[in-house]
């Protein structure tokens, strides 16, 4: 019996980012993608992220991420909405990274090893 992506996606830790903010654009169709809205990104890890916005967004939406802190930038990250939660005023929106035009592959090759780097950069920030 396989795995699903969801439950694979749930095993790898996630690491809580001290000061990294996420410029957040959702796309809008035929290629575009609207205007970027900034929040901050609450945990991380190789496969996916939980940002906290004033931006509500839905289950299913398409979006194109700039993931910075002061000394990084990691820009044009493809990821898909799959839970959101209203606290408060804002909106908790949990993300899955993935690649294509379409949004449908998993992360692979080059973007996969940035994200993993990235990772690794956060956890010895905490250590």
């Amino acid at each position: 019996m396989s795995v699903s992506r969801k439950e694979n996606r749930r095993n790898y830790k996630r690491y809580r980012t001290l000061k990294y903010t996420a410029l957040v654009q959702r796309w809008i169709g035929l290629g575009q993608f609207g205007v970027r809205r900034e929040a901050a990104l609450i945990n991380f890890n190789r496969n996916g992220a939980l940002l906290c916005c004033e931006q509500s967004y839905k289950e299913g939406d398409r979006l194109r991420l700039t993931i910075q802190s002061a000394n990084e930038r990691i820009s044009n990250i493809h990821a898909l909405v799959r839970h959101v939660r209203q606290v408060k005023g804002e909106c908790y929106t949990g993300l899955e990274f993935v690649e294509g035009k379409d949004f449908q592959r998993q992360l692979s090759g080059e973007r996969k090893s940035i994200l993993a780097s990235m990772e690794e950069v956060i956890n010895h920030q905490l250590a």
